[in-house]
């Protein structure tokens, strides 16, 4: 996608909003939006979220370590991670699913 940028002249619509070089992907879903690790002279160890179709990436975290504490107490609390209602689930002990849960719904109360 840079690359294309950089050849057709439209680098100022692309580089630093929907794509960089310097932005590590860490996670993606199907529709191929995906976290990545910002490495951006300014904005180095950002996490960021670029999703096809929005004009601008967003930055979600300032640090991975803030990033890790948000999604520990979301796999805990059965609650977001951000602002988007995706709740993410242990799925066979090894990977996580995102489950999309309207942001009405509360998660289900703990057996005493």
């Amino acid at each position: 996608m840079v690359e294309d940028a950089l050849e057709e002249g439209e680098e100022d619509l692309v580089i630093g909003r929907i794509a960089d070089r310097r932005w590590v992907p860490l996670a993606r879903n199907l529709s191929g939006d995906l976290l990545f690790v910002d490495h951006r002279h300014h904005h180095s160890g950002e996490i960021g979220e670029m999703s096809f179709g929005d004009p601008e990436y967003r930055m979600l975290w300032p640090r991975m370590d803030l990033m890790l504490m948000d999604l520990c107490d979301s796999l805990e609390n059965g609650t977001p991670v951000t602002s988007v209602p995706r709740v993410p689930v242990l799925h066979e002990g090894r990977m996580l699913e995102w489950h999309v849960r309207p942001s009405s719904v509360r998660p289900p109360a703990e057996d005493v």
